[in-house]
């Protein structure tokens, strides 16, 4: 019988593990404590040059919108008014100058001299900066027509000492030309319109609270990594306090608190500039170039000797906006003093008005209402104008000082912030490096 031995068989070799792809190594890396800590702290470090970045370019925004709100507010839109109210009192000069004799009077041509030379300085300073088509065909009209109304005014001038009566009718075609819808006033009315939606959109980039929600979103998103970086690393390495990300942590929370004040504090100025400032020199210009007016709608109904009823007409209206303007404000108006002072000059120029109208139509007195109209007495049109005018424009002077210091704390309250935050950022990732730095060596 034959006994089968088993024999041993030669087994194959196990097949050899393919090596690990680039992907599964760096995975295997990122899962070790020295590549998270790598990672966790880098990832830190963009999370606070993030942060930095955005809050730099929110301050430098706000920086240039708030010194372009105070350049166009200072330079631009001061030349603006001033041409505006120019052109109005040599309006008025020109139409009072000739109530006195044919000469006319020195003293009033002596003003509508001044006025024209002041205008055109003012139109030659806003004609010299940049400006959009619509913005030039306004200056262009008023380089052109300005010229024009001198002219008449010349004309009105030798005719009326000629004592010829079409000299009236000269000085009333240069204030049709002064006043008309397409005329000089309405144009100077639409550049500084113009001037005034400039500074309000500077006001507006400088005052935008998105960017600033945007600035405390990226500096919270910091915080909080490293907050976490720091809450794991005393997991893994049994350390409660890791002294250079400690730091790190204290600087963002300097440049976060730095950052969000100065910001806020910024924008509170900006707007008390607009508050304190512009708006209440828009309106007391507005309000002095209608006093003007209403004066030469009364000079100019006695040129013309009661022949144009639509100087009176206007003179109504005028006199019921100038009212609205000066009526009694909020007890928090900055120019609630100015306006209650100009209410009580006004209410000589609407004596004295009333006066005129009832010398010259009730009593049929002519005379006696020129002689109201350009008389030196306390009570006479050409004092108690003058004093209404020299309270608003005390009051002007008064809102362009407040105004320049106000918006210059805007943009000084910004100055060094940039600076700063380059600081604390480069810091602040500095240490967040240094403290993983030291972890690592731990760990080695």
């Amino acid at each position: 019988m034959t006994t089968l031995v088993p024999v041993d068989r030669p087994t194959s070799a196990p097949p050899p593990r393919p090596a690990p792809t680039t992907r599964a190594a760096a995975r295997t890396w990122a899962r070790s404590t020295p590549g998270w800590l790598r990672l966790a702290s880098l990832g830190v470090a963009v999370l606070i040059a993030i942060a930095i970045v955005v809050a730099i370019g929110v301050t430098n925004t706000r920086r240039s919108s708030s010194a372009a709100a105070r350049a166009t507010a200072g330079r631009e839109l001061i030349d603006a008014q001033t041409l505006r109210v120019s052109l109005s009192d040599a309006d008025t000069a020109a139409a009072g100058s000739y109530l006195t004799s044919s000469a006319g009077s020195p003293e009033l041509q002596t003003r509508y001299q001044n006025d024209m030379a002041q205008a055109a300085a003012s139109l030659s300073q806003v004609s010299s900066q940049a400006t959009p088509a619509g913005e030039q065909d306004d200056r262009k009209l008023l380089t052109t027509d300005l010229p024009i109304f001198a002219g008449l005014v010349e004309t009105a001038r030798v005719n009326l000492r000629q004592g010829n009566p079409v000299g009236a009718a000269y000085l009333g075609e240069a204030n049709s030309l002064m006043r008309d819808d397409s005329g000089l006033l309405p144009a100077a009315d639409r550049l500084y319109s113009a001037t005034r939606a400039k500074v309000d959109a500077a006001d507006a980039n400088a005052t935008d609270n998105r960017w600033l929600w945007l600035t405390i979103v990226a500096f919270l998103v910091a915080l909080a990594g490293l907050f976490v970086l720091q809450w794991r690393l005393s997991r893994r390495f049994r350390r409660s306090i890791n002294p250079p990300m400690l730091l790190a942590t204290v600087l963002v929370v300097v440049a976060f608190v730095w950052t969000a004040t100065a910001l806020v504090t910024q924008g509170r100025a900006v707007t008390q500039a607009r508050h304190q400032g512009s708006d209440p020199i828009a309106t007391l210009t507005e309000a002095r170039i209608q006093a003007q007016a209403l004066r030469a709608d009364d000079e100019l109904t006695l040129v013309s000797r009661d022949t144009n009823t639509a100087y009176q007409t206007d003179y109504d209206k005028l006199a019921d906006a100038l009212t609205t303007t000066l009526a009694t404000s909020p007890a928090n108006d900055v120019i609630a003093t100015t306006r209650q002072d100009a209410a009580s000059a006004y209410a000589g120029v609407a004596d004295a008005h009333r006066r005129i109208r009832d010398a010259d139509t009730k009593d049929g007195q002519p005379d006696h209402a020129i002689a109201i109209a350009i008389g030196a007495g306390a009570t006479d049109l050409p004092q108690v104008s003058d004093e209404l005018d020299r309270v608003l424009k005390t009051g002007v002077d008064d809102r362009n000082a407040r105004f320049g210091v106000v918006a210059t704390s805007a943009t000084d309250d910004l100055w060094g912030l940039i600076a700063g935050l380059l600081l604390l950022g480069t810091g602040a990732i500095v240490l967040v490096i240094l403290g993983a730095r030291q972890r690592l060596a731990e760990y080695r």
